[in-house]
């Protein structure tokens, strides 16, 4: 009987061995060890990028809350809406655009948290609802066409005052927002979640806000005054 050395198939190089011997499974076994390996000995730096990603991310969509700067939406959803009154026993009209995407981006403002809080101050917080956001130039577009509508009929300052005035009491009033104020408790537990959110509701609205929804209550009216009144 030959012995193995003097045998007369040729020795196999380990290379093929590896690549034609071994089974399929034991192939992909390897594979996904290597792969294992792999991931452990860069666990730290792989930790690193996912979390590097995240906060990007973050900040990227989250940058109102992050940085307290809240960018401008595009216009979006848009809709036109008609104002009509009188004044001196005659009716006036003026013609708006306005976009949803400026309605939510106002409707959603941190600032109105502001009239939630207990420690907070009233005037402060009026103050914030009062500032409009530098690319929004709707208060200042109504606020020249009534001084159109004033040039064309002679108004004076005055009369011009009282067009505006008249303006905004036509603007339907706001009875639900009525009701939830009058219903809402003197005092409410920390968890009374039905309760924080009629108080949402209730706060003072941006002139904005008013305009699209064309309602709103005395409180709100008078913002909306004092911001067409800051535009003469």
């Amino acid at each position: 009987m030959k012995s193995r050395k003097n045998s007369q198939y040729p020795k196999m190089l380990d290379k093929y061995k590896n690549e034609y011997i071994i089974r399929p499974q034991d192939q992909a076994r390897q594979k996904a060890i290597k792969i294992l390996w792999f991931f452990r000995k860069n666990i730290r730096y792989l930790v690193f990028a996912i979390l590097a990603v995240i906060i990007i991310t973050a900040m990227i969509n989250y940058k109102d809350n992050i940085f307290g700067i809240r960018k401008f939406p595009e216009l979006k959803k848009s809709k036109t809406a008609m104002f009509e009154w009188q004044y001196k026993g005659l009716k006036y009209s003026i013609v708006e655009i306005f976009y949803k995407s400026i309605y939510d981006y106002y409707h959603s403002s941190p600032d109105k948290d502001c009239f939630a809080q207990a420690d907070s101050d009233e005037l402060s917080c009026y103050k914030k609802i009062l500032i409009e956001a530098e690319e929004d130039n709707t208060i200042a577009k109504i606020a020249l066409s009534l001084k159109e509508i004033a040039l064309k009929n002679k108004f004076n300052n005055d009369e011009l005052l009282e067009l505006a005035m008249a303006f905004i009491q036509s603007i339907p009033y706001d009875q639900g927002k009525a009701e939830i104020i009058t219903s809402l408790p003197e005092f409410y537990y920390e968890n009374d979640y039905d309760t924080k959110s009629n108080i949402a509701k209730a706060s003072p609205r941006f002139s904005y806000e008013v305009l699209y929804d064309n309602q709103g209550i005395c409180t709100d009216k008078s913002i909306l005054a004092i911001s067409l009144a800051d535009e003469y």
